[in-house]
């Protein structure tokens, strides 16, 4: 048989309890009777019952005195207060010493009943929660940063401090030091880490695209507006949006992104009804915002605005005391998923991983051993398993003729192509050197099939 639970009764009437005991069993339940406040404490401690009904006389110590004891011990513990007393006083006053419910003899089973499974319920979802942040913190933990130096020591404290607060934060650095992880790290270890933890990318949607994006529209806003749309904002309520590569965030949104951190409401495309909004700002960048303030490319008041908690994520050759930690670390995660069984690396292979600048950082360092772990024939990786600032060969362009001339929309291709990886992908960079449009550029990157 399965039982619902496991019940703790609380009462020096032997043959009451007794009696109740039984019923309840019947009902599907494990039952412990005790009879003072002293053998209750031992039990708790020794059974680990999911909800105790007390008794508030007995012969050691009040009932009512006995909770906060209860409490002491396990403060998610419910506990019924059962009692021969009809008074609304003393029923209040169980409550607020911490009852979580309260009955009165004698006992009406099936309101008994209720207030039992409901009680045992409640205990098992702080469980359910409780393991949910054991496993959050598992997999976001600030043991999750692998290193050695005393730079990314200071860091990652630094993310603990940010952690328990509830401000808006910018974090800043180059592209595969870690932006998105320490935003995850953040919430996910703050007040906010059972709530949803919302991403967007301020650089990967067009122009066009982003205001619905982040605020929704209403119904019949616009062709094709079907039916109402929440954006990332609504999605996040209660929890954290991670604006990434808020550098690349377009003029006309950086006004109304302004609003929403200064007022905390939003419309939706086609609405005219303000929406409230309680969500943790993280914003993330690549480039310098300063630098951009400078150059009127990014609002001053936007950007104080986001850098109420700053924090930088230092490069990799900031810190060439952790390479070593990290390449170890992602051997043994690569050598499982490669199905062999690598013992590290070779001399020469760790000088060539020291000596290297990883302009890619953190993400680069990961594909590289993970590479390396592919290529391997021995159990150490040597030099020659490992590839280093190499980028993948281009395919052959067509040719228009047996001449070797290519095509205009060919050479226009690989001039895209070129421009955006020497800028990692920063569409707003990219645009501003090619002296083109945000949205030209999108459609350029899709009219040639370029990927990232």
């Amino acid at each position: 048989m399965k039982y619902k639970g496991r019940l703790l009764l609380v009462d020096d009437d032997v043959d009451f309890a007794t009696t109740l005991s039984e019923w309840l069993v019947a009902k599907g339940f494990q039952t412990g009777i005790v009879r003072t406040a002293g053998d209750a404490m031992t039990s708790i401690g020794d059974e680990a019952p999911d909800c105790v009904l007390l008794d508030i006389g007995l012969p050691d110590l009040s009932g009512m005195d006995l909770i906060g004891r209860i409490a002491e011990l396990d403060a998610k513990l419910p506990v019924v207060m059962v009692t021969g007393v009809s008074k609304l006083d003393t029923a209040i006053d169980a409550i607020k010493k911490g009852a979580y419910d309260y009955i009165v003899k004698p006992i009406d089973h099936d309101a008994l009943l209720i207030k039992v499974v409901n009680a045992v319920e409640s205990r098992r979802a702080f469980r359910t929660i409780a393991q949910f942040e054991r496993d959050l913190t598992k997999t976001y933990g600030f043991d999750k940063f692998i290193f050695k130096s005393d730079l990314m020591k200071s860091t990652v404290e630094h993310l603990r401090l940010l952690a328990e607060n509830d401000s808006t934060v910018l974090v800043s650095g180059e592209s595969g030091v870690g932006k998105e992880l320490a935003a995850k790290t953040i919430h996910y270890n703050g007040p906010r880490r059972l709530a949803p933890f919302v991403a967007i990318s301020c650089a990967a949607v067009p122009e066009t695209l982003i205001e619905n994006e982040l605020f929704g529209h209403e119904k019949g806003s616009f062709t094709d507006a079907f039916e109402r749309q929440h954006g990332k904002f609504e999605h996040a309520s209660g929890g954290t949006i991670f604006l990434d590569e808020i550098g690349d965030l377009p003029a006309s949104m950086q006004t109304k992104l302004l609003r929403v951190l200064q007022e905390r409401t939003f419309n939706r495309i086609g609405g005219t009804r303000d929406i409230k909004v309680d969500v943790r700002v993280i914003a993330a960048t690549n480039i310098d915002l300063v630098a951009a303030v400078a150059q009127g490319t990014f609002r001053s008041d936007l950007f104080y605005r986001l850098s109420v908690l700053p924090i930088e994520m230092p490069s990799l050759r900031e810190r060439p005391d952790d390479i070593m930690p990290l390449a170890d670390h992602f051997i043994g995660v690569f050598a499982g998923k490669v199905g062999k069984k690598l013992q590290g690396f070779s001399k020469g292979a760790r000088e060539k991983l020291m000596a290297y600048h990883w302009p890619g950082n953190v993400r680069e360092l990961q594909n590289a051993i993970e590479r390396a772990a592919v290529m391997a024939k021995q159990a150490k990786i040597r030099s020659d398993d490992i590839a280093l600032g190499a980028v993948e060969a281009e395919p052959a362009a067509p040719r228009l003729d047996e001449g070797g001339i290519e095509s205009l929309e060919d050479l226009q291709a690989a001039h895209i192509r070129k421009a955006l990886q020497s800028c990692d992908w920063n569409i707003s960079r990219v645009a501003g050197l090619l002296g083109i449009g945000r949205d030209t550029l999108y459609r350029k990157i899709r009219q040639f099939g370029i990927k990232r």
